[in-house]
């Protein structure tokens, strides 16, 4: 059985999250502090978010993602229902 978008463990809601609230629903598979780790390096990786986050407020080592950051989190690695963690 699939789950459809109506699904309400499928929504994902934009608004505020702790960092490791919204990492957690990244990487759901690994202890908090590492989903953490793994987030931070995908944005700080991706040196066109991390500038887009920065005009916005976002500064290394902030424990809250307004809406606004989720929302540009969301629109460059995509919803955490459908990222996959591959291990290197």
């Amino acid at each position: 059985m699939s789950q459809s978008p109506q699904d309400e463990s499928y929504l994902f809601l934009v608004r505020s999250y702790g960092v490791q609230e919204l990492a957690i629903r990244y990487f759901p598979d690994v202890l908090p502090a590492s989903a953490t780790r793994h987030l931070t390096r995908l944005i700080r990786g991706d040196s066109e978010l991390l500038d887009k986050l920065t005009q916005i407020g976002y500064k290394p080592g902030c424990r809250i993602y307004t809406p606004a950051m989720v929302h540009l989190i969301v629109r460059y690695l995509g919803l955490p229902q459908h990222y996959i963690f591959a291990e290197e």
